[in-house]
């Protein structure tokens, strides 16, 4: 298989082992209910993005509650949020079904700055960077639904100020028109990630361009990781979000499941790193790749995998905080609807991957959730 020649090839290379799982909650509930996405809270809780809004949940027991209700978003409410994030004691959120973008203050839930979207701006990820400002993967659209930005601008960022008006380019696609068609096509939730570092770098990956793009605090381009990693770059973007565009699960049959995926992207202690989806052999698997300036330095294997047959949309979404990665990920039962998993997991220490062997891997091959 291609596949298995692109994870062979020369810029995959150091050491591996597996991360440890500490705990795996299983989360049933009825539709409309659903799980976008999670990030770490301020309290060591985590926040999700679900029908009911913005809820936290204790990473141990699974116990939730509403922080920020599925409300109007004028009377301070978050309805069908698409994706979290947070810095502090500070969420941002949007949602690209009720086109909007809100930023709330954890410790009194009040709004920081709430403002409608329209489908006027495409997003694709959001990250609070820095004390004051927020920064948005995606562009602005013309009336065809393209990107009105001529020169190709992917990142913006502006004050926690409500209106687009006030952000400024951060990150501009290279490659001309092709790239651009490309990225205007890849939307959430394959279109890229950001993250920020604690220093305040951020950190942009898309699937259109090789490798971590960062930029200082001030701004400042500090250059690319993973120069060489053509093959997180999927082939097929505009075949999968043009004659697929309303089936997702064909669009990941033909064009998805036959290559490397990007899920993710974590701003570690040791750097960024990106989450690897990795179909093959009826299985999807994750690994996450710490880039260099070229290549990759080295990777963990992430203790979960499903199976492409009744599971073939699964993917993860993840956040980080110190050692600690929270995913989530939907998986279809074998006698039952599908149920979100939320996956709690530790970085080993590169000094004690001796260690970190005999870790428990959960394979879905062996429970509940089968083929």
């Amino acid at each position: 298989m291609a596949l298995l020649l692109l994870v062979a090839g020369p810029a995959v290379c150091g050491e591996t082992g597996p991360v440890r799982l500490e705990n795996r909650l299983v989360i049933s509930e009825s539709p409309p209910w659903y799980l976008a996405d999670l990030a770490w809270g301020p309290a060591g809780d985590l926040l999700l993005a679900t029908h009911k809004g913005i809820e936290g949940m204790d990473p141990s027991s699974g116990a939730r509650h509403v922080l920020i209700a599925a409300g109007p978003l004028s009377h301070g409410g978050a309805r069908s949020p698409f994706g979290v994030a947070t810095r502090g004691n500070r969420v941002l959120a949007f949602s690209l079904a009720e086109h909007w973008v809100g930023c709330w203050n954890l410790d009194d839930r009040k709004t920081i700055f709430a403002f409608r979207n329209l489908p006027d701006f495409m997003i694709k990820d959001v990250a609070l960077w820095g004390a004051n400002r927020w920064a948005v993967l995606g562009f602005p659209r013309d009336g065809s639904g393209r990107m009105a930005d001529s020169d190709g601008v992917a990142v913006w960022a502006g004050p926690l100020e409500p209106g687009w008006d006030l952000l400024w380019p951060v990150h501009l696609l290279a490659g001309g028109a092709r790239v651009r068609t490309r990225f205007e096509m890849a939307l959430w939730p394959l279109g890229g990630f950001l993250a920020v570092e604690d220093d305040g770098t951020l950190d942009i990956v898309s699937p259109v361009e090789v490798g971590i793009h960062r930029y200082a605090a001030d701004g400042r381009p500090k250059g690319i990781l993973g120069g060489d990693l053509q093959q997180l770059v999927p082939h097929g973007i505009e075949r999968a979000f043009s004659e697929f565009g309303s089936d997702p699960i064909e669009r990941h049959r033909q064009v998805v499941n036959r290559q490397l995926w990007i899920d993710g992207l974590l701003a570690t202690v040791d750097g960024p790193a990106v989450i690897v989806r990795m179909p093959g052999n009826d299985r999807i698997r994750w690994e996450i790749w710490w880039p260099g300036p070229s290549g990759v330095r080295y990777r963990r294997t992430v203790p979960f995998e499903v199976s492409t047959r009744s599971n073939p949309t699964a993917h993860l979404r993840c956040d980080l905080e110190g050692e600690r990665i929270a995913c989530a990920v939907r998986v279809r039962d074998r006698k039952g609807p599908p149920r979100w998993n939320v996956l709690v997991m530790t970085l080993p220490s590169r000094d004690g991957e001796q260690n970190a062997k005999g870790e428990k891997h959960e394979s879905l091959k062996n429970d509940s959730v089968g083929r």
